[in-house]
Parts: C-alpha cells; structure tokens; sequence
C-alpha cells in the first residue's frame, strides 16, 4: 500500500518567520535556562529544564511551520536544528551571566571570554551530586555532550511532531485525525496485517473486532481533509497495556501502517467494516465493495511511497 510522504513545499515566508521565531525562543529559553541551572542545582530539576528548553525552541518552530504549511520535514528539521544550535550558544553566554553577573557586558559570548569560561568549568566545575565535590574535567565534558546532545534531539523531534500530519495539497490544509475508528481483537503480529499493509484490505473484514477492554489490540485511526473527500489516510497500530507491580499502567504502541493512502470509496468501505458485529459477517461482503477495497487510486493525492 502506497503511504503518504511530504510534498516538500516550502513557503519562504513561512520559513523566515520560523526562523525568527525559533530565534527568538531561543534567547528568551537560554537566558532561564541558565538562571534554573544557576540557582536550582539538583540534577532532576536540570534534566526536566533541559527538556523543557529543547521542546520550547522545536515546537516554536514546529508551530510556525504548521501554521504557515511547510510540507518539508527536512527543512523543519534543519530549522529547529540551527535555532537550538544558537540557544547552546546563547545560554553558555547567559550561564557566564548567571555565575559572575552582567557587567562583563556582550562579551561572555565571544571567543575568548567563551573559552576561558569552559576552560574555568573544565578545571573547577560549577555543580555536584554532593556538596564539595564538583564535577569537572572529562566527566563534566561528558556531561556536556549528553546535554547538548538532548537539546538536539528533543528541539528536532518537537519540530517534526508539529507537521507530522498528512497534508491536502488541493485544499491547502492540513487533515485532520480521527483516532480509534476501531479496535481489532489482535495482537499485530498476525499474518492478515501484512496482507492488509499489502493492498489486501478486504482482509480486514476477517479481523475480530474488539468486545471488551483487553491488554492488547489494533487500533485503527482516520486522517482526512476536512474540506474535501479526496485526502483519505488509514494508519494501523498494535497496542500493549501492561500493568507493573504498583497499579501503573503503561501503554506500548508499534506502527504497523502509518498513512496508507485511500480513495474516498475505500475509506467509507472501512468505516462500515470497522462498526460491524461480530454477528454481521464481513468475510462475505458485496463483491462491488471488495473490488472498491482493493483498488488504490491516488490520482488525487500528490503523496507516493
């Protein structure tokens, strides 16, 4: 089955104002940033303000590009990247503040100043698990990497998540989801979904659907365009429910399809699957419907696989 993938259209507009944005999150971020490190020495603290750094700058990002339709992941991506790369900068200029105060003026944020100030850090250290025992030297430069390695990936997956959503290129919007159409009583690991990921979708009419709460199951979820009926997108995920000692519940999911692409025709024959009985048989269906089922035209859709 054909899924669908970004057209890669990119307003510059858009993108300028995304950059902006990004920018401008950055600076306000890196400064608290710097100030939370500063004077909220536990490491809790600091990992959850690490993430929260990286997630505001990404999904600064992520939004503008949403709202402005960029339909590229790469040039988001890129985005994201280069405006949390200027945060990292920016909050090792505000840390300097933080520490020793502003009246070293703009120049903890050039290179001499900068280098001093890491190599102090390398040396000396500024925090500890404990007290008396600053970390330093090579350990706090592993430190360092991981950090600035996490603000990376956190500000580059916020981004995505933002425009990780089929678009309609006809009507100019983006679809919108429609979790749980239905539940399949499976685990995902059975031989009818890869007939189903295969183009055989009359095959999940021979799926049960699910009657009761159960630990595991397939979930079915729609995107649509909301305009118009030629943007129709199926994703399948298998879902785990486990439950540890304590009473706390944890949810597992693993993508078996993820926007597979189908005419307005298939979508309707599905939804009408998936509400069936288990006492309506499926397996048995009009043969007009299971012909409409196979097929797969994606004329109207610029998305391929």
């Amino acid at each position: 089955m054909e899924t669908y993938r970004h057209s890669g259209r990119t307003p510059l507009g858009a993108a300028a104002i995304s950059l902006l944005t990004g920018l401008f999150i950055a600076l306000i971020g890196a400064f608290a940033y710097a100030w939370s490190v500063q004077w909220i020495p536990l490491i809790y603290i600091n990992f959850l303000a690490t993430l929260a750094f990286g997630a505001l700058v990404g999904g600064a990002v992520g939004v503008v590009a949403r709202v402005g339709r960029i339909r590229s992941d790469a040039v988001v991506g890129l985005i994201a990247l280069f405006c949390m790369a200027v945060g990292v900068w920016l909050y090792w200029g505000a840390s300097f503040w933080a520490m020793f105060g502003p009246e070293a003026g703009l120049r903890p944020w050039g290179p001499t100043l900068l280098s001093a100030y890491v190599q102090h850090l390398f040396e000396n250290g500024s925090w500890g698990l404990k007290d008396g025992d600053p970390i330093k030297g090579w350990f706090l430069t592993a430190v360092w990497v991981v950090e600035i390695g996490l603000l990376f990936v956190v500000a580059w997956a916020t981004a995505l998540a933002c425009v990780n959503q089929p678009f309609c290129e006809s009507c100019g919007e983006w679809t919108e989801t429609e979790s749980a159409v239905a539940r399949f009583d499976a685990k995902g690991d059975e031989a009818v979904w890869q007939r189903v990921i295969t183009d055989d979708l009359p095959a999940l009419g021979e799926v049960p659907l699910l009657s009761e709460d159960k630990p595991n199951y397939v979930r079915l979820d729609f995107a649509k365009c909301p305009k118009c009926e030629h943007s129709n997108f199926m994703t399948l995920q298998a879902v785990e429910i486990t439950t540890d000692s304590k009473g706390n519940t944890k949810t597992k999911e693993r993508k078996l399809l993820v926007h597979g692409i189908l005419t307005a025709e298939q979508s309707q024959i599905i939804r009408h699957l998936a509400t069936m009985t288990e006492e309506e048989p499926v397996v048995d269906a009009p043969a007009h419907n299971q012909a409409a089922l196979s097929e797969n035209d994606t004329g109207s859709s610029e998305a391929t696989s």
